[in-house]
């Protein structure tokens, strides 16, 4: 499964709920469970980091989400 979503907390938060919502905890027959074949597509840190320009304030909502999915992916 591929996830193609905002490099936001948004984004990061919908991305833990398909992978949480796939975890079951059963393997297939290469071994992999099926919260592994999830897969994020889309912006990481190092290209984020790359665009200055893109980057635009966390708002106070932000930082709180952000904060809960420290404590609870």
């Amino acid at each position: 499964l591929l996830y193609v979503g905002d490099y936001d907390p948004h984004g990061i938060h919908i991305y833990f709920q398909y992978v949480c919502s796939m975890c079951r905890g059963e393997s297939d027959e290469v071994g992999l469970s099926e919260c592994e074949r999830v897969v994020l597509l889309g912006i990481d840190p190092d290209t984020a980091d790359s665009l200055p320009e893109s980057h635009m304030p966390l708002t106070s909502k932000d930082i709180t989400l952000l904060n809960n999915l420290i404590i609870n992916p």
